[in-house]
């Protein structure tokens, strides 16, 4: 808003304030047919704002953003108005008049009881979590163990291949190490961005030789090397088998859609606040055990799009966020070391059948410091060469799971998930692009790319009824156990 009369925030999402006769003098001069026709129905545009507005954002625009018309002098009086988000005024002589203030409106969790009440079950709920955390997913010795293991996997199936262009990595839980105790290890073959052209059909000759792409002959190759139970899966491009020693399962194909890159970004979030890894922990334990993980029959989400829904939770919806984009940081970043300044341009990625060239653009250099709890996070590079992002928020893990799911057992809430620009809104695309699905969660690197795409209607009700219903559970003090656990 040009006409801002509050002083500049730090805050992304600050409220924005201008006097009301000046809001009439803009709206009539730039909508003249919208204004008139407001003041023609209801007298007054004050009339019409206080009567009519509230319900058009709340019901037909369905916006997080809503106003409050309020005399100046009544501005800054109370004592609950978050300061950075509600700036002062930068003068005086606006007291007399009265105010339009535009702000977001943040997510406000439902509790039953009184607040001490509530406080002694999300006190329960974070050891829960906390518990999962420990139980249900691996720890650092079984991660080097799968790493040993897909090493050796790596080395062999290199050999067969026998190109420096073509590389193999370990992707997806055990990359990011979000894994579960049953979760199978993913390898992702790589084909050198000089090798593939921008615009060429995924099977041309002039990327690659077609056998990276023939399932039974690497299902071959791995029972070359001892591997047992291979199954490939040709209309999925991924081929299925077992290390006999050690009994884990694993899944190989080719990586092309930057899932190697991604586990990057998800691994950079991670280091950012140490409740994020055991939220989205609890929420993939969650999920799975409810049967709206990736059930193809049921067309539910996947495990990316519940990490990339919590992200966006603890992003851009909280009043207080916990964590900021990576991707669209508000302010500079000067560090030498951090990738964002390292990046030496888009990589190649498989999208609508060709392959095309992504951003994957991100800062690492990020340090967070709450003003609650003292230092979150603390980077690997030299302080002097971070950027500091400062957080006000101390929920604990139990207020924060609630959180996630009084906030997505609402349906339209999963319209616009993303976490590329910090601001909750999908990045970049047109309103067509935006209309095509029910539920919007966009990938953080190809960013036409809807990840819940085959989520469809019935689906997303299922969805959003097992979140409502898991948070009644909880209010009413009952065990995390009681929801996701056999």
């Amino acid at each position: 808003m040009d006409n801002n009369i509050a002083d500049a925030s730090e805050m992304e999402n600050a409220a924005v304030v201008t006097g009301f006769r000046r809001l009439e003098d803009y709206l009539s001069i730039n909508i003249y047919e919208e204004y008139t026709e407001a003041c023609t129905k209801f007298d007054t545009l004050f009339v019409f704002l206080k009567e009519q507005g509230q319900n058009m954002i709340t019901e037909e625009m369905k916006t997080n953003w809503s106003y409050s018309i309020i005399p100046g002098h009544k501005y800054e009086q109370k004592e609950e108005r978050n300061p950075k988000l509600f700036p002062p005024l930068k003068r005086r002589q606006f007291y007399n008049y009265n105010l339009f203030v535009l702000y977001k409106r943040f997510q406000c969790l439902k509790y039953y009881g009184t607040k001490e009440e509530f406080s002694v079950i999300t006190e329960m709920l974070t050891r829960e979590i906390q518990i999962c955390f420990e139980v249900k997913s691996l720890n650092e010795k079984d991660y080097e163990n799968r790493k040993e293991i897909g090493d050796y996997i790596i080395t062999e199936m290199e050999r067969f291949f026998n190109d420096k262009d073509i590389t193999i990595r370990t992707i997806g839980s055990v990359h990011t190490k979000l894994a579960l105790l049953d979760s199978d290890i993913n390898l992702g073959i790589r084909i050198s961005p000089e090798r593939i052209k921008k615009g060429q059909l995924l099977f041309s000759p002039d990327n690659w030789s077609n056998i990276l792409y023939d399932t039974y002959y690497l299902a071959k190759c791995l029972r070359d090397i001892g591997m047992e139970a291979t199954l490939p899966i040709p209309l999925a491009n991924r081929t299925k088998f077992t290390d006999p020693t050690s009994g884990l399962k694993f899944i190989f194909g080719i990586d092309n859609s930057l899932i190697f890159e991604r586990d990057n970004l998800i691994i950079e979030y991670l280091k950012l606040d140490k409740r994020i890894k055991p939220l989205i922990v609890a929420v993939l334990q969650f999920t799975r055990f409810q049967k709206i993980n990736r059930s193809i029959r049921e067309q539910t989400l996947s495990t990316y799009s519940y990490v990339i829904m919590t992200l966006h939770f603890l992003m851009n919806t909280l009043e207080k966020p916990v964590i900021p984009s990576l991707q669209k940081l508000c302010g500079e970043c000067d560090s030498s070391d951090c990738f964002y300044n390292l990046y030496d341009g888009p990589v190649s990625t498989f999208f609508n059948n060709k392959f095309e060239k992504a951003d994957v653009q991100y800062h690492t250099c990020i340090r967070v410091i709450n003003k609650q709890t003292g230092v979150v996070r603390s980077v690997d590079n030299d302080d002097s060469k971070s950027t500091i992002w400062y957080s006000e928020n101390d929920d604990d893990l139990g207020t924060l799971l609630l959180g996630f799911f009084d906030y997505y057992s609402r349906r339209d809430n999963y319209k616009e998930i993303s976490i590329i620009s910090g601001t909750g809104k999908l990045f970049g695309l047109t309103k067509e692009e935006q209309r095509s699905d029910i539920v919007w969660v966009q990938d953080p690197f190809m960013i036409k790319k809807n990840i819940a795409r085959s989520c469809k209607y019935f689906s997303l009700k299922k969805i959003a009824d097992v979140f409502t219903a898991a948070a009644d559970i909880l209010k009413e003090g009952r065990a995390f156990q009681d929801i996701c656990d056999e």
